[in-house]
């Protein structure tokens, strides 16, 4: 069976100066680099967003924008949000002539593409340097990339401003079955932003009662992961699942053949997902930026 060695991040809180420092790192023992979404820091707008919710307003009603131009902390968050984007994926244009860069888009990563126009902003092209694979299947060094983008479509979430990176659980299902039925899963690397439904997707108790209130009683016990991701890991058994999203449960677990990764944050860890895979067999280590 064929080898292959690479480093994965995603949520990485605007910080481009941690991957300016990919530029002056030895990247020659790995093979590709693996994105897997949310590049900006979203605190500021979450924290809107979650008072509204706890508040009992009905987000069904309003808009990213809309929240942009009522609050002047929100302003400078979407801006600067944009700002580091734009950095971080001039960064990844340099990383690129080093190394091949696959991955997906996460939820946060609305705001410097889709929203950015709106606000009077250039839009984020991230598929300029990453090999987007969301909802499409990559053959890389005898391995097959399966991607999809974003998190489960909040319960009160009418108005989509960016339907490409939020999703509904029975497309996504369709969606992944059509694909896993073209490829060898003990070869695939499924690569998604959010988690698994129960799997290293458990949220900070203070943020329960927010989950129960955009995704309904499935997040009574704080897990907010994908269903369908949950059924197409279980069904099809991929070699890897790698994912981000919930940044309070990184880890690793093994269940059948697939072995699980929630990398965590990486803007707030400072670390990268080291993945190795041979004769079959995934190990799996976190490492400093600065080690690298």
């Amino acid at each position: 069976m064929s080898e292959l060695k690479f480093l994965a991040m995603s949520d990485l809180e605007g910080r481009h100066d941690l991957v300016k420092k990919l530029l002056e790192a030895d990247l020659s023992k790995y093979d590709m680099l693996l994105y897997k979404g949310d590049t900006p820091d979203p605190q500021v707008y979450k924290k809107i967003r979650r008072a509204m919710t706890l508040s009992g307003d009905q987000w069904s009603a309003r808009t990213s924008t809309g929240i942009y131009a009522e609050h002047e902390e929100s302003q400078k968050a979407f801006k600067k949000s944009v700002e580091d984007s734009t950095i971080i994926n001039n960064l990844f244009g340099e990383i690129k002539k080093k190394l091949p860069i696959y991955g997906v888009l996460g939820n946060s990563d609305t705001v410097p593409t889709m929203i950015a126009p709106k606000i009077g902003m250039e839009a984020v092209d991230f598929g300029k340097y990453i090999n987007l694979v969301h909802n499409k299947i990559e053959q890389f060094k005898g391995f097959t990339l399966v991607g999809y983008n974003g998190r489960v479509r909040y319960l009160d979430e009418e108005i989509v401003e960016a339907p490409q990176l939020s999703f509904l659980e029975e497309k996504a299902l369709e969606d992944l079955h059509k694909l896993f039925k073209q490829v060898d899963p003990a070869k695939t690397i499924f690569v998604t932003h959010a988690p698994p439904y129960g799997i290293l997707d458990k949220v900070a108790p203070e943020w329960v009662s927010y989950g129960v209130g955009t995704y309904g009683e499935k997040a009574k016990d704080g897990h907010i992961g994908a269903n369908a991701f949950r059924t197409i890991a279980f069904e099809y058994q991929p070699l890897v699942h790698t994912f981000g999203h919930i940044h309070e449960t990184p880890g690793v677990e093994k269940h059948g053949r697939t072995t699980f990764i929630n990398g965590g944050a990486m803007g707030e860890t400072e670390e990268m997902e080291e993945v190795t895979i041979k004769d079959g067999n995934v190990s799996n280590r976190w490492v400093k930026i600065s080690d690298l």
